[in-house]
């Protein structure tokens, strides 16, 4: 049987206009926090990560959430066939 799609929850994402509503030294405090947050996993050797960000609200969300699990659930689908006639 062929997995249901589930969305996974794998990144954190803030606006950084939501981060503007902090106070200055507030604000200050969390880029110095994110800075070194991503210095210590670039050591680490975590790969840097190009993505988009698609609001709930843009026209564009629900089309690319659809276009994304018609893909995954493609390749669901073809790993699956494949798995059985080995």
């Amino acid at each position: 049987m062929i997995p249901p799609f589930e969305w996974e929850d794998r990144y954190v994402v803030f606006k950084r206009k939501d981060l503007g509503l902090l106070p200055p030294a507030e604000l200050a405090h969390y880029e110095l926090i994110f800075m070194e947050l991503n210095n210590r996993l670039s050591l680490c050797g975590a790969p840097g990560r190009q993505m988009i960000v698609i609001e709930g609200d843009w026209p564009e969300y629900q089309p690319t959430c659809e276009a994304l699990q018609a893909r995954v659930l493609s390749e669901s689908e073809a790993n699956f066939l494949s798995g059985v006639r080995k």
